[in-house]
C-alpha cells in the first residue's frame, strides 16, 4: 500500500489537534524535530506530507501537480481562489514565487 513508503510523523489524537490549533507553526517545528524535515501528518481532509526543507519545497513547488497526485484543487479552489500559489502548477507557480504576487522576501525553516 502507498501509505506505508510515506514518510513518520504523528498520531493526529485530540490533544494533537488541539496544540496544532493553538499553534500551527511551533507544532511543525515540534514534529520537524521530532521527525526530520520531511513528516506526515492525518488531517481532516487527508493525509498531508509536510516539509520544512527548502530543497524539497522548491522541488514540490516546481513540479506538475500529475507528480505527487494532488487532487485537492476542486476541493481547495473556492475556498482559497483559482489563483492561490497553493493550486498553481509548474510554470505559473514560479512565476507567483520569482514575480510581485508573493508577499515577503523569504521562506525559512
Amino acid at each position: 500500500m502507498i501509505l506505508d513508503a510515506l514518510p513518520r510523523g504523528p498520531r493526529f489524537t485530540l490533544p494533537q489537534k488541539i496544540a496544532y490549533a493553538r499553534d500551527p507553526i511551533g507544532f511543525i517545528a515540534r514534529c520537524r524535530d521530532r521527525f526530520g524535515p520531511t513528516f506526515t501528518m492525518h488531517k481532516m481532509i487527508g493525509t498531508v506530507v509536510m516539509t520544512t526543507d527548502p530543497e524539497a519545497a522548491r522541488e514540490i513547488l516546481s513540479a506538475p501537480r500529475q507528480t505527487y497526485g494532488v487532487s485537492t484543487v476542486k476541493l481547495l479552489s473556492p475556498l482559497l481562489g483559482k489563483n492561490s500559489l497553493i493550486l498553481t502548477e509548474g510554470s505559473q507557480r514560479c512565476c507567483h514565487i520569482n514575480g510581485s504576487d508573493v508577499a515577503g522576501s523569504s521562506i525559512s525553516a
